[in-house]
């Protein structure tokens, strides 16, 4: 996310896991692409092996505990 981008509804100044990363960015407002989110995860958290299966995974689970994870499908 670049910075100043007030956007999304959750503060990602604070490192976390990427776990928590990708869900956060999953809850945004503004969606954002699968390809958005694992650029935005492997800047937080370099080293990251995050793909897109990954990031649909975390995406399942919310919608396994209810939550609807905002997502855009193409750029």
């Amino acid at each position: 996310m670049p910075p100043g981008d007030d956007s999304g509804e959750t503060n990602m100044k604070t490192k976390g896991t990427i776990g928590e990363t990708v869900r956060n960015l999953l809850s945004r407002k503004r969606p954002m692409t699968y390809e958005q989110i694992i650029e935005t995860v492997k800047a937080k958290h370099p080293g990251a092996a995050t793909s897109k299966d990954s990031v649909q995974w975390y995406a399942s689970r919310m919608r396994a505990e209810g939550q609807e994870p905002n997502v855009r499908l193409s750029a």
